[in-house]
């Protein structure tokens, strides 16, 4: 359904252009779930976003292909990038309030994606959009229907975004972290409904997370970004039982387990230093100084991916010496 191969965006900045992603390669197919994860800052917004053709002013792809059904998307004219979006491909973002348009009522917003696809006149195009109401579950739909976004709590909200981004019934869906300002009730009961909706309309989907807890309950495969670059990709029950590169084993030995306390004197596990801001990368293998395995061939010489096992892939210069 969707293939990135070798994608590459940068940013115009006043320290010149600087890449965000940098030769990203992944795919999705029909019905299943690929998870992008890595801390905030890693280029997975981005690289969702470069999908959708929904980048900044200054920012744009310059190299490497976006696949959609074969498709290559980044040399169509914005005008027929415009025609996918909404119908082929849709996108949940992270943050609902800022996704609404505070003055119009939530049922308009959801009516208006069949009017401007001229999928629907505006009597059609109200009932579709209470249909899509029922769907995903919001309760009173025809009271919900002429609320404002500030009337209506953070999941019902995520709600109302998620039935504008199926509205089509798309082939692609991308969600944005759209579970990062839900509380944990609020946050299941959306998995659950994006599982449900995957299963009926039967879409790929691209779940862009840092919650490695969503990783393990929705993922088919999973993708882990590292500085603008996959690190490790691997179906997720591999990669949870196997993790290859330093920096996927540190983010799984940093998840918050059970009786941890930091009032035991026990320091929590976490990885050292912060993630190299753009245009401060180091040469070689970006990781290295968060490494504690890193030797000084890891300045040398940028790692590529290269097979763990079979479906399991990751980019580290001394994977011929993990144990």
């Amino acid at each position: 359904m969707l293939e990135l191969e070798g994608l590459v965006t940068a940013f115009d900045t006043p320290r010149g252009r600087l890449r965000a992603v940098d030769g990203v390669s992944l795919k999705v197919d029909a019905g299943r779930t690929l998870c992008i994860a890595g801390e905030s800052g890693c280029g997975k917004s981005v690289t969702a976003l470069s999908v959708m053709g929904l980048l900044a002013d200054n920012a744009r792809v310059e190299a490497g292909r976006i696949l959609f059904r074969g498709r290559d998307l980044v040399p169509l004219p914005p005008a027929e990038r415009r025609r996918l979006r909404g119908r082929e491909l849709a996108m949940i973002f992270q943050e609902p309030l800022t996704a609404l348009n505070p003055v119009l009522p939530v049922g308009d917003q959801v009516a208006e994606v069949f009017r401007i696809h001229g999928t629907a006149g505006p009597n059609e195009a109200r009932e579709r959009a209470m249909a899509l109401f029922e769907q995903v579950h919001i309760p009173d739909a025809a009271r919900r229907f002429g609320e404002y976004p500030h009337q209506m709590s953070g999941g019902m909200k995520q709600r109302v975004t998620i039935a504008m981004a199926l509205a089509h019934r798309p082939a692609l869906l991308l969600a944005d972290e759209p579970t990062t300002a839900l509380d944990v009730t609020i946050q299941a009961q959306v998995l659950n409904l994006l599982a449900e909706l995957q299963r009926e309309i039967g879409m790929a989907m691209v779940f862009v997370t840092h919650d490695l807890a969503v990783v393990a309950q929705i993922a088919d495969e999973v993708a882990v970004m590292y500085a603008g670059r996959v690190v490790e990709r691997a179906p997720v029950a591999e990669l949870f039982e196997r993790p290859a590169h330093p920096y996927t084993q540190g983010l799984l030995a940093a998840r918050p387990r059970p009786g941890q306390t930091r009032h035991d004197g026990t320091p929590l596990p976490a990885i050292r230093g912060n993630l190299p801001p753009l245009g401060q990368r180091p040469a070689g293998c970006s990781f290295r100084d968060r490494c504690p395995r890193a030797e000084a061939r890891c300045a040398d010489e940028t790692p590529a991916l290269r097979p763990v096992a079979r479906g399991h892939e990751a980019a580290c210069l001394l994977l011929e010496a993990a144990p």
